[in-house]
């Protein structure tokens, strides 16, 4: 499994993300973990320290000369990974202990290009962003059931490398980009409850 996380100035966030994955249940010798950063702070410097006897995970950090983009970021993250499945997250989400087993699971079928996890908690207590979540799920698992559903969740998505095309650099949703792609390759893009995560949202217009 490589896990592709783009990041653009995550450095109070990178370190949590990073331990969070060493720890969950997947092996950590069958991980591989793929930073494209683009960022002023000092969140590739993080990401590269992080790797101790303590933190034996395998972490690649590409530094972007300059920032292009979350789709671009992927594109790079993808086509320097080496495992047949990429996970994309994000640092400000966090994974169920379980998740990418699930994801690992729900991709033995041959029929199935992606899944995706569903957002079991909303970060900062958006009444807005838990209500659409949740209608959200109801329409995704539906669609799932039915065929394949449509709109995916980047901070919690997985799918075969050899399955993905390239994303549009000016893309203005790049996850669902992904999904459609798969899709068009005759394959399904389902949710799958068991792969939790949660998102920091705000619901005020200002934050």
């Amino acid at each position: 499994m490589s896990v592709v996380l783009p990041t653009h100035n995550e450095e109070p966030l990178i370190e949590a993300k990073l331990t969070q994955l060493a720890n969950i249940s997947y092996p950590t010798e069958r991980l591989e973990i793929v930073v494209v950063d683009s960022s002023t702070d000092g969140t590739a410097e993080v990401a590269r320290s992080f790797v101790n006897d303590s933190n034996p995970l395998d972490v690649q950090v590409i530094k972007e000369a300059e920032r292009r983009g979350v789709a671009t970021a992927v594109n790079t993250g993808v086509d320097s990974a080496t495992a047949d499945i990429i996970f994309r997250t994000d640092c400000d989400s966090h994974i169920g202990d379980e998740t990418i087993s699930h994801a690992v699971a729900a991709l033995q079928d041959p029929t199935v290009g992606g899944v995706m996890g569903q957002q079991t908690t909303v970060l900062g207590d958006s009444k807005v962003e838990t209500e659409y979540r949740g209608l959200q799920a109801r329409n995704q698992a539906l669609e799932s059931e039915i065929d394949s559903t449509f709109i995916v969740h980047g901070p919690c998505f997985a799918f075969r490398r050899g399955d993905f095309e390239p994303i549009s650099a000016d893309s203005l949703a790049d996850d669902t980009e992904v999904g459609v792609s798969i899709r068009r390759k005759n394959k399904r893009i389902i949710l799958d409850p068991a792969m939790g995560f949660a998102e920091s949202s705000v619901s005020g217009m200002r934050g």
